[in-house]
């Protein structure tokens, strides 16, 4: 037996077992980490010195809110992104059915005054980088079967938290729970060079793997990569032959960074009654 079937049944036994639903729990045509199909690649322009120039930053939506999701068109643009005035790093976890295992995590970056000029021109609050398995238009997701296959390429949304959450809140109603990480301005600072580093990459090889090459993992790769050892959460077990779940499911995986220190103990809902008010006050930092 190949080690990508032993996967797929590691997976499908771990779902039948915490969720107590059939086999095929997670397929269909639910939420996907590619709901919000990108215009195109957000690409690195220029890096002079410590500034960031990306080009295609996905910005607000053209067309109608009502517009089935693969029908939707973005606006896109150029930004100027300065990793030395970053504020504040969050972990996002967009739960969904059934939310207290499924769901989708991506990280946001905030700035002070001149860290992120955005696509319009404008001080833009946040920055966002998330993984998703490209959904192509009419396509399901399989999270059992083909998600432990390479069919979905992996892509790295880049956009502004004012346009993301618009859409994630506003049009979509979604819930989200928005997690505080620990970090000293150094850490701050690599994490968000890494960031824009990474949601700018080229990705011709890399395919979603509902275990070990997914939403989350890549978040985690670019947390551990400016913690201690101390405080990293491993990615796999027993010697790396066994995944860890605790860095594969984004609803768990806040609990296991809180362990280390990394996460703040608490977190914060955005939904459409709060969505537009700044991060910064929504999730004030515990000690702040």
């Amino acid at each position: 037996m190949t080690g990508r079937w032993l996967e797929r049944i590691g997976l499908a036994v771990i779902l039948f077992v915490l969720t107590g639903f059939p086999l095929l729990a997670g397929t269909g045509t639910g939420p996907s980490c590619a709901d919000h199909g990108p215009t195109g690649r957000a690409v690195l322009v220029a890096a002079e010195g410590d500034l960031l120039t990306v080009g295609n930053i996905r910005g607000r939506l053209l067309n109608a809110p009502t517009v089935p999701r693969d029908e939707r068109v973005f606006a896109s643009g150029q930004a100027v992104i300065d990793p030395r005035l970053t504020d504040e790093i969050y972990f996002i976890l967009k739960p969904f059915p059934p939310e207290w295992l499924f769901g989708h995590g991506y990280i946001v970056m905030t700035f002070k005054p001149g860290g992120f000029i955005g696509p319009r021109g404008e001080q833009a609050e946040g920055l966002v980088v998330s993984f998703e398995a490209y959904r192509y238009p009419n396509q399901t997701i399989d999270f059992i079967w083909k998600g432990t296959h390479k069919v979905y390429p992996n892509i790295a949304v880049v956009s502004t938290w004012e346009d993301y959450s618009m859409l994630e809140c506003g049009v979509d109603g979604r819930k989200l729970q928005a997690y505080h990480l620990r970090l000293t301005p150094e850490q701050k600072i690599a994490f968000t060079r890494t960031a824009v580093l990474e949601g700018t990459r080229d990705r011709p090889d890399d395919y979603y793997n509902t275990l070990s090459s997914s939403c989350v993992t890549h978040q985690v790769e670019m947390i551990n990569s400016v913690l201690p050892p101390s405080q990293r959460l491993q990615l796999k077990l027993l010697g790396s032959h066994v995944v860890n779940p605790k860095a594969s499911f984004p609803t768990i995986l806040p609990k296991a960074y809180m362990k280390l220190g990394v996460f703040d103990p608490s977190s914060v809902t955005i939904d459409r009654s709060n969505y537009i008010i700044p991060l910064g006050r929504l999730c004030s930092p515990a000690g702040k």
